[in-house]
């Protein structure tokens, strides 16, 4: 470990895990059938799991950290889908459930607090969607309407400000357009994703002595506005696309707590309330002979405004890749593949991404009358060039 260039301490860790399971019940049940015009499509699920383990570090043979994990999961889930002709197109629409239930709980040494987490969530959706064919057009509506209720609770006690209510209406459009070697389209989507279990939990988990890492019980949904733009002609095609993220998760480093664990740091789990991502590439697949090349080039922004977790840095750069797949099939079963790729250096919202890049081949061989044995010669990063540094900001 170093500090200001001077080290200030050297570390020979062991950890020792240990994991058990249990098992694990699963049920399922489906009906699919045909009613005249009418399709009924409906499918649920029922599922219960336990899982536990624990951890134990020494460091310098002394021990320094020791914890114990349970977990148990429930899940209820059904989904029903009907299909009928509508006009000159096709309507589908529907109702999906899902009840779910994790209950954690976590206990440590002393370098942390123990954790005892319980979530449970109701998720109640309707939903419909009409399709419709007119001559080269093709046309798609949908819309969603969602309704979210999560209870939280910790060492059994409901947190009424972590268990939030939510009502998302979900809508997506899209046109396409193809005829003879012209193809085009057009489409826009709103998306919804909740964050994981895993990074709700409040538990603060030892990774080594200098840096613990946690979730966040306060995150909420994040909602993806989505537009994309797409057209092509023969063997080349390009495509647009602007995402506009409400509180995009992000992972962060952030001083643990400098009084009674000097030096450690957090590695937390935060929203950023707006971010930006936009780009577009063009892609080429031309047939040159036995030649069969990919050639893809694309650029990419990412505009996340971090300073309100106190991270000042925010950059903006573009970021450029570049990737060629050679495809090469020759006589008497020889095939060969070379690939290479690049990804320039960019300084994006807080992090600095450095150059990177890569060159695989592949030769193969077949064999026998039915070309039924193969043999491959296989070689990944030839180079020894994808190294991919990413570094953060610690404040």
């Amino acid at each position: 470990m170093l500090r200001d260039g001077e080290e200030v301490d050297r570390l020979t860790s062991d950890s020792h895990g240990r994991k058990h399971t249990n098992w694990n019940h699963t049920v399922n049940g489906y009906y699919n059938g045909t009613f005249g015009k009418w399709n009924i499509d409906f499918n649920a699920d029922y599922l219960y799991g336990r899982s536990g383990g624990g951890q134990k570090v020494d460091n310098n043979g002394e021990t320094d950290a020791s914890s114990d994990s349970e977990v148990k999961n429930r899940l209820y889930a059904a989904k029903l889908v009907i299909t009928a002709p509508l006009g000159q197109g096709k309507l589908s629409f529907g109702t999906e459930e899902t009840f779910t239930e994790r209950h954690d709980i976590f206990k440590q040494s002393g370098f942390s607090n123990d954790a005892d987490n319980r979530i449970k969530q109701s998720i109640a959706s309707a939903f419909a969607d009409y399709s419709l064919e007119l001559g080269a057009f093709s046309l798609q509506a949908g819309l969603r309407y969602e309704y979210q209720k999560t209870h939280y609770y910790e060492a059994g006690i409901f947190q009424p400000t972590q268990s939030p209510d939510y009502h998302h209406v979900l809508p997506v459009i899209s046109v396409s357009y193809r005829k003879g070697d012209w193809n085009a389209g057009l489409g826009f989507k709103l998306n919804k994703i909740n964050p994981d279990y895993t990074v709700l939990s409040s538990a603060i988990s030892y990774i080594n002595k200098y840096q613990y890492s946690n979730g966040n019980p306060h995150l909420v949904p994040q909602i993806h506005r989505n537009l994309s733009l797409d057209g092509g002609w023969k063997w080349i095609n390009i495509s647009l696309f602007y995402d506009h993220t409400l509180d995009m998760y992000t992972s962060y480093l952030k001083p643990y707590h400098d009084e009674t664990h000097p030096g450690v740091s957090l590695h937390t789990k935060a929203s950023i309330p707006h971010t930006y991502a936009y780009g577009g590439g063009i892609y080429a697949s031309p047939k040159i002979g036995c030649w069969q090349p990919n050639i893809s080039a694309d650029v990419f922004w990412f505009h996340s405004d971090a300073r309100s977790l106190g991270i000042e840095q925010f950059w903006n750069e573009p970021q450029f890749s570049f990737r060629l797949d050679n495809n090469f099939l020759l006589p008497q079963g020889w095939y060969i593949n070379l690939t290479g790729s690049i990804n320039t250096q960019a300084k994006q919202s807080y992090a600095i991404f450095s150059r990177q890049g890569r060159v695989d081949l592949r030769i193969s061989k077949t064999f026998l009358p039915d070309q039924s044995l193969q043999i491959s010669f296989v070689g990944y990063d030839l180079f020894r060039t994808a190294k991919r540094t990413r570094f953060e900001h610690i404040y």
